[in-house]
């Protein structure tokens, strides 16, 4: 995706690749991966995707014990679910906070 410059493909690859990581145990090798994620979503006003980037750095982020930091992501992530005014993903994310 980096050689054809498209941003989105490498957007998506490293939220898949950070999802992995904190699937298998390894939240802490998710960060880096994430945040270039978010600045590439950021970047690309890619509402979507960013919601997917903090919403893994949120779980990563509890998996860790850092729980104050995973809890101010789920407050970004809920501000962009208003902002796309997506109700049912503001409802998943509700409840998503709650057993973190």
């Amino acid at each position: 995706f980096r050689a054809a410059c498209y941003e989105r493909g490498v957007l998506i690859a490293l939220n898949n690749v950070a999802s992995a990581h904190a699937d298998a145990g390894e939240p802490a090798a998710a960060l880096p991966l994430l945040a270039e994620a978010g600045d590439i979503a950021r970047a690309l006003h890619d509402v979507d995707l960013l919601i997917v980037t903090v919403s893994v750095e949120a779980e990563a982020l509890a998996k860790l014990g850092r729980h104050d930091e995973a809890e101010r992501r789920i407050g970004e992530a809920l501000g962009f679910f208003a902002h796309a005014r997506n109700d049912l993903r503001v409802g998943t994310e509700i409840i998503a906070t709650t057993t973190l």
